[in-house]
């Protein structure tokens, strides 16, 4: 599940920042590499909320620092 969660995030953020996926993986760190935003990172989560039918405290899902880190987040409160 952690790589299909993984993936979703990937993709997600390749439409939305339009950023090449390539250039994106688990240890990507979401605000130093990708330069998120805390509005990104609300978006992210309501999507991921939707997509894995998962309830994400913003919170705590804001202070994930890697894509993989999100990842694991989101699998875990499955």
């Amino acid at each position: 599940m952690y790589d299909e969660i993984l993936d979703a995030i990937i993709e997600r953020l390749a439409k939305t920042k339009h950023i090449q996926k390539a250039s994106m993986s688990e240890t990507t760190l979401f605000v130093e590499d990708l330069n998120g935003k805390s509005l990104e990172i609300a978006h992210l989560a309501t999507f991921l909320e939707a997509e894995f039918d998962v309830d994400l405290p913003y919170m705590k899902f804001s202070k994930q620092r890697t894509l993989g880190d999100m990842a694991r987040f989101v699998e875990e409160s499955m």
